[in-house]
Formats: C-alpha cells, sequence, structure tokens
C-alpha cells in the first residue's frame, strides 16, 4: 500500500498509478515467486476504472515490463471520475454539487488526469473481461461501457449478454476463451459488480473468471 499512510485510503485523490499500481507491479514481477509467471488486475467499481485506466495508459505509452498480462475490471464507469473524500461525500449528502471542470483528479500519470476523459482499452494488448448491468445501481446510467465498446468497432470482441432466466452451464458452454481475448458482460436489469449471491448469473460470472485466468494467467 505505497503512498498510504492507512488502507483504504481516506480520499481518492490524485494517486500516482506509476508510484503506487506500477511500482506494486514491478515488485511482483520481479519477485523471485512470482518471476516468469504472469501477473492481473482485477477490479471493482473504482477499482474496475483504476485497473482499465492504467492498463490502457501503460499500452498507449509501451510500457510493457510493466503491464498486466490480463485485466477483469466490473462495473466500471466509461471516463474517468472526479476525487472523491469524506469531504465530497458529505457535500453529495447536502445537495452541494461541484461542475466537472472544477472536479479535482483522482489520478496521476505524469500529470493529473481530468475527470471525463474516456478510457481508451484500445491501447491494451493484451486479454480483459469487463463486466456491467444493463442499468448501474451506482453510476446511475444505461449501459455505462458504451464508450469503452465503441473503440473496439473495428476490431472483434465477445459481447455476452446474460438474462435473468439464463441458465449458467447452457450459457457457458458455446464460448471459447481461447479464441476471445476481449469479453464484455452484460447482465439484465439493475446492480452493481456482481450479480446476487447464489444466482445464475453468481454462477455464470465465477466460472467465467476462473476459466479466464487459467486460460491467460496459468
Amino acid at each position: 500500500h505505497k503512498g498510504f499512510a492507512s488502507y483504504p485510503p481516506e480520499e481518492l485523490k490524485e494517486i500516482d498509478l506509476q508510484e503506487v499500481t506500477c511500482q506494486a507491479m514491478k515488485w511482483l514481477k520481479d519477485s523471485p515467486f512470482v518471476q516468469g509467471k504472469k501477473i492481473g488486475l482485477f477490479g471493482c467499481s473504482r477499482g474496475a476504472e483504476h485497473a482499465l485506466l492504467l492498463s490502457s495508459l501503460l499500452g498507449k505509452f509501451q510500457r510493457a515490463h510493466v503491464m498486466p498480462d490480463a485485466v477483469i475490471a466490473l462495473s466500471p464507469i466509461e471516463t474517468t471520475a472526479a476525487a472523491f473524500s469524506r469531504a465530497i461525500a458529505q457535500d453529495i449528502i447536502n445537495g452541494i454539487t461541484r461542475p466537472v471542470q472544477e472536479a479535482e483528479a483522482s489520478w496521476i500519470f505524469h500529470t493529473p488526469i481530468a475527470a471525463g476523459v474516456p478510457i481508451e482499452m484500445n491501447h491494451f494488448p493484451n486479454p480483459f473481461i469487463i463486466g456491467y448491468f444493463e442499468t448501474d445501481s451506482m453510476w446511475g446510467v444505461e449501459h455505462p461501457p458504451h464508450a469503452l465498446k465503441e473503440v473496439f468497432r473495428h476490431s472483434e470482441y465477445l459481447e455476452i449478454d446474460f438474462r435473468n432466466d439464463d441458465r449458467a452451464e447452457e450459457k457457458l458452454l458455446p464460448i471459447d476463451i481461447a479464441r476471445h481475448k476481449r469479453i464484455f458482460v452484460a447482465f439484465e436489469g439493475e446492480g452493481h459488480v456482481f450479480p446476487p449471491i447464489n444466482s445464475e448469473g453468481s454462477q455464470f460470472l465465477g466460472e467465467l473468471i476462473e476459466r479466464f485466468v487459467r486460460q491467460y494467467l496459468q
């Protein structure tokens, strides 16, 4: 948890991706118990934003020596979100909103990254899974990863539409993980990150991730 006096941090503000996550991944890649093996990034919600943003930037600037070999991101927002803290949360509770242009940056990569910047996953060459709900109960938007998918409009990717009455085993059967490096999974209805525990959707997502990890991280 380099860079944090305590964990979790009191605020998500101006986190230096190179000093925090890149250093952690470099340490893992150089460690004797990991050296020569693959590493991945897994993130949910703002953690998904973190994982996708960093992976896209490492691909864009060709930082292969610290790039993850695969990424799993559940319920990301499609553009960078503003900084967040207890003070900002209290403002929201009190009905005080700030214009986007006045928002502080959550992330730094060489320089601060403003809120609202598209995440360009087309720069990331390695496999990924992006999972989302039709309506996100946290972000309050429908089809949140539209812009993330748009950058692949001329490339191949697999889009899985999981309906509430689908059976996990039947939905998994035709999926060829070895063929598809870029996977988007859409769950019917409203939610955030994970389908309900013990549901068919939860079983499907868990088994899909397990297959993905075996294929690309072992």
